[in-house]
C-alpha cells in the first residue's frame, strides 16, 4: 500500500522540527518530499508516486495551510504559493556584494528570508527527545542541538558549528561536551586539513550508521576528502597492521586511501605517537630487490589505555611544531626516495626479522616507577667483563641501551659520576 497524503505531512513536520529554531528552507523541504518518496519507493509491492514540480506546488499547499505551520516567523508569508514563495526568496538574495558572496555561499541557508516553523513543543519533542525544559537544557545547548539534528547522520565538525551558532568558540566545546554527557550526541575526533577538531552528529541518527559496522568502518576514514575520522582511522589502521604484521609506508598510505600530503603527514604523526606508546615501530625491511624499505611493524595490540591517550585532544602529537615538522619532511622525502626506486613495495620480507632494521628513535624502557640507579646497575650487570663506555651520547653508546636521550645525560651521569673519578675516560665493569 502507497503511504498516504497524511503520513507524508506527519513526515514533513518532523523535517521542519528538526531544523530546530532556524527553521527550515524551502529547498529542504522539496528534498525532504523526493526523500520520503524515494525510501516509499525502496518496496517493490507499492506503487510509486511521480514526484514533479506539479506535485510538490501541492503539497506545498497542503503544508503550509496545517494549523502546527508558520511561514516566517510571525506567520507573514501565510498563502504563497511555491513559485511566489522561491521568487521572493531568490529577490532577497541577489543584491548581494560580489566580494562576500563566496563567502556567503557555505551559509547562504542562514541568510534565507523565508523559513518554514512548527510550534515549540513539536520542535523540542523532535530535537530533544523531551519537552521544553530550559533547566535540563539551556537555550544556548539547545540552539547547538538544533543546528547539529539539522546535520542529519552526517554531523557537522565544531568549527561550523562556531560559525553558524554565532556563540563564542570558546563556549562551544565545553557545551558540546555536556550534550555528549547527557546522551543527546556523539562527539568524535577528527583531523580537517591542518585543524584538529571534533565531528558533531546526533544520537538519533547514529542508528543509521550503526548498519553494516564493519564495512563502513572499514571505509569512513577515507569517504571525505577533507575530513579523517580517527576513531575509524586506527581502527582501519590496526585491521591491516594485524593482517599484514609489517608494512611498507607507501603500502599502508595506498590501503588506507591517503593521497595526500596533508594525509601522509597525519598517519606519519600518528604512527610516531603510537610509537612512542610501545605499540608500532618504524623499521626498514629487505625486500626481493635487496633494497631496505622504510616500513611499520607491530609490535604489540594496542590497549583500551593506549587509544584513550592517543585520541586526547593534547595538541601534542598531531599539531606541527618545529620538530614535527623536521620530522614530516624527513618522513616524506624517505617515501619520496622508496617511490621512485622502482621497487615493488608488497614484497618485503615478512616471514623473518633477520633484514629487518630500526630506522625509528631509540624508545625509553626506563620508567618513573624505577629508580634510574637500579636500571643503569642492570645493565652494567648485563655486560659482563666486557663492560661499558660512556664517551659518546648516551642514544649512540653502549650505554644507550638504557634508552634514554640526551636531555637525560646530565643526570646518568651524576649517577655514575661517584663510581669513577675520570668520567669521559672510564670503563665501567661490575
Amino acid at each position: 500500500m502507497a503511504p498516504s497524503l497524511q503520513e507524508l505531512i506527519d513526515f514533513l513536520l518532523g523535517e521542519v522540527a528538526l531544523c530546530g529554531n532556524q527553521g527550515a528552507t524551502i529547498s529542504s523541504v522539496l528534498q525532504a518530499i523526493e526523500a520520503f518518496y524515494m525510501n516509499a519507493s525502496q518496496d517493490a509491492t507499492q506503487l510509486r508516486q511521480t514526484v514533479d514540480r506539479r506535485f510538490k506546488a501541492k503539497v506545498w499547499t497542503w503544508l503550509t495551510q496545517h494549523p502546527e505551520v508558520s511561514i516566517g516567523q510571525e506567520n507573514e508569508w501565510q498563502g504563497l504559493s511555491l513559485d511566489e514563495a522561491e521568487k521572493l526568496d531568490r529577490e532577497d538574495q541577489e543584491p548581494r556584494d560580489s566580494n562576500v558572496q563566496e563567502i556567503e555561499t557555505e551559509t547562504s541557508s542562514t541568510v534565507a528570508q523565508i523559513r518554514i516553523f512548527v510550534p515549540r513543543e513539536r520542535t523540542w519533542h523532535a530535537v530533544a527527545g523531551h519537552g521544553p525544559d530550559e533547566t535540563k537544557l539551556p537555550h544556548s545547548e539547545f540552539v547547538l542541538l538544533s543546528i547539529i539534528a539539522a546535520h542529519r547522520s552526517a554531523g557537522i565538525d565544531q568549527v561550523r558549528l562556531v560559525k553558524l551558532s554565532g556563540q563564542d568558540k570558546r563556549s562551544v566545546p565545553k557545551r558540546t561536551d555536556a550534550l555528549q554527557r547527557k546522551g543527546y550526541i556523539e562527539k568524535r575526533a577528527v583531523q580537517i586539513k591542518s585543524a584538529r577538531t571534533s565531528l558533531c552528529t546526533h544520537k538519533r541518527f547514529l542508528r543509521n550508521v550503526s548498519d553494516n559496522q564493519g564495512h563502513q568502518k572499514s571505509q569512513i576514514a577515507t569517504q571525505d576528502k577533507n575530513i579523517i575520522d580517527f576513531e575509524a582511522f586506527t581502527t582501519q589502521l590496526f585491521e591491516i597492521l594485524r593482517k599484514e604484521h609489517i608494512i611498507s609506508r607507501n603500502d599502508l598510505k595506498r590501503l588506507l586511501g591517503f593521497q595526500d600530503r596533508w594525509r601522509w603527514k597525519i598517519l606519519s604523526r600518528a604512527i610516531r605517537k603510537f610509537e612512542r606508546m610501545g605499540v608500532v615501530e618504524r623499521v626498514r625491511a629487505e625486500s626481493q630487490y635487496e633494497k631496505l624499505h622504510p616500513c611499520v611493524i607491530l609490535r604489540r595490540e594496542p590497549t583500551a589505555k593506549d587509544f584513550s591517550s592517543f585520541h586526547e585532544f593534547n595538541g601534542d602529537a598531531l599539531n606541527a611544531d618545529v620538530d614535527d615538522q623536521a620530522e614530516d619532511d624527513e618522513d616524506m622525502e624517505i617515501d619520496t626516495v622508496q617511490q621512485t626506486s622502482g621497487a615493488d613495495d608488497g614484497d618485503v620480507d615478512m616471514d623473518t626479522e633477520k633484514h629487518v632494521v630500526k630506522s625509528g628513535p631509540v624508545m625509553p624502557i626506563w620508567t618513573p616507577d624505577r629508580h634510574v640507579t637500579n636500571q643503569i646497575f642492570d645493565i652494567i650487570d648485563r655486560s659482563g667483563p666486557r663492560g661499558l663506555t660512556n664517551l659518546v651520547s648516551l642514544d649512540k653508546s653502549d650505554l644507550g641501551e638504557c634508552r634514554t636521550n640526551t636531555s637525560f645525560r646530565k643526570s646518568t651521569n651524576s649517577a655514575l659520576e661517584p663510581s669513577t673519578a675520570d668520567l669521559r675516560k672510564a670503563y665501567y665493569t661490575v
